[in-house]
């Protein structure tokens, strides 16, 4: 090996370890800095909708400046809150929008894009009123099916409610496939079927492991303890846990198994939307009540028709175009947060952590990277998917007043048509536009703290 060679692969190695790493090598910007004075270059400010993101307070009552609200239960059998995930400040907003919907009216139901198994579980927690039984189960049993810390936090104020507001009793579900299949298999379905009488408990552990294996011979031959179990009306550990939960749980494995061997999206979005429609999933809460939903933001576009009756592709197209019930009587709300902030993360390896979505995932070990090489202040935002412009910095600022902000549309298109933008900016615009379109209303989060995924126990 001559010199060259040896200088172009410690080159390599260098880079490759870490050394003069930026954050354009990270592909991330750090947020704007807070300005000096108020930014308001092209219009009145107190035009834009402005919305706290403080949390829920502890009487149930900060929700005054979501005056949009008001008018919604009375034409809209279902709201649908699309989002941006793994933003605290949007969560924030999600519960404060769903309380308040529940103080004006009446939304006892809210569904939430988890596995339809584990929610069972949040519900039962969320309906306990002795507050060391809730403990209790939330040590034994819940934990360990709770991705974030934030998702403990809003079961712990929908409990609470729960307890203050007896006649008006609030309810969570989820609509999405078993994508810790092999878990729910072996901590729910086993259990379950070793209670069978005069059952043979190493046939059960044969057709459970098939079914860890995501082996199609799993979902032929539980049937024969499925229809024992319904014969029986036997009832698991919990009372939730019936036959018909079973069944259904093993449904939606079955979608899941579909949804990987076959085409994901398909095989998914037929499942979720049988999850909130279908009479034995979620379906007679839809039809007896209002209900919310809540999910990523394309499962939300309410104003979207997709081509050759393909509605079912999104939640928000089927529910206002096709499903007899709620047509028309939709309203969606897109939210949409734009910088993240490492924060609570930055003390905790996502390696210890519970499996978490790939998205956040990816994100987290960025933010590890700069962090590691010091690159990264951990209690400043920074932009992973936006491009910096002076409409982003015009924005920027709502942060340092812990605001999220909402355009009108005719504010919107106004400031688009006066050309005073650089080609980034109207790059911005262009890619916004559909929010305007696709759902009743946009709220932008100009910053937010990031999800805090739990630990392993």
């Amino acid at each position: 090996m001559n010199k060259l060679q040896l200088v172009f692969l410690m080159l390599i190695f260098n880079s490759v370890s870490g050394q003069n790493l930026t954050l354009k090598d990270l592909k991330i910007e750090p947020f704007y800095p807070e300005p000096e004075k108020p930014i308001n270059l092209l219009y009145d400010l107190d035009e834009v909708s402005k919305y706290s993101n403080e949390d829920i307070n502890s009487n149930f009552s900060n929700f005054n400046d979501l005056d949009f609200l008001q008018s919604i239960p009375k034409d809209n059998k279902v709201v649908m809150l699309g989002e941006t995930h793994y933003a605290k400040n949007i969560l924030f907003l999600r519960n404060r929008i769903f309380f308040g919907l529940n103080s004006n009216d009446y939304y006892p139901l809210i569904i939430i894009e988890n596995p339809y198994s584990i929610t069972a579980f949040y519900n039962h927690y969320i309906h306990l009123k002795n507050n060391k039984e809730a403990k209790d189960f939330l040590d034994n049993e819940l934990s360990g099916f709770l991705y974030t810390e934030d998702d403990l936090n809003f079961l712990d104020d929908l409990r609470e409610w729960n307890k203050r507001n007896k006649e008006k009793q609030l309810s969570i579900g989820g609509n999405d496939l078993e994508f810790t299949y092999d878990v729910i298999v072996d901590k729910i379905l086993r259990p379950y079927f070793y209670q069978l009488n005069k059952i043979d408990k190493t046939e059960i552990d044969k057709i459970i492991e098939l079914g860890i294996d995501q082996e199609n011979d799993f979902f032929v031959k539980i049937v024969p303890y499925l229809l024992q179990a319904k014969k029986e009306n036997l009832i698991g550990k919990y009372p939730f846990i019936t036959p018909q939960y079973i069944e259904n749980v093993i449904k939606n494995y079955s979608s899941t198994n579909n949804a990987f061997r076959y085409s994901f999206e398909y095989y998914r979005q037929m499942a979720i939307i049988r999850n909130i429609s279908d009479e034995n999933f979620h379906g007679k809460f839809l039809e007896d009540y209002k209900i919310m939903i809540h999910g990523g933001g394309k499962h939300m576009k309410n104003h979207f028709e997709f081509p050759d009756n393909a509605n079912f592709l999104s939640e928000g197209s089927y529910f206002n175009h096709n499903f007899d019930l709620t047509k028309n009587k939709t309203f969606s709300i897109m939210i949409e947060c734009l910088a993240y902030v490492y924060d609570e993360m930055s003390n905790r390896k996502i390696e210890d952590c519970i499996p978490q979505g790939s998205q956040y995932t990816r994100m987290i070990k960025t933010f590890q990277k700069g962090f590691s090489n010091n690159l990264i202040d951990e209690n400043q935002p920074y932009f992973f998917y936006e491009k910096k412009n002076e409409l982003l910095k015009l924005i920027s600022q709502f942060y340092y007043q812990n605001k999220s902000i909402s355009f009108s549309k005719q504010i919107w298109n106004n400031m688009k048509n006066l050309g005073f933008f650089d080609e980034s900016a109207e790059q911005f615009f262009e890619s916004k536009d559909e929010n305007f379109n696709y759902y009743d209303k946009y709220i932008i989060v100009p910053a937010s703290k990031i999800t805090t995924a739990r630990l392993k126990s």
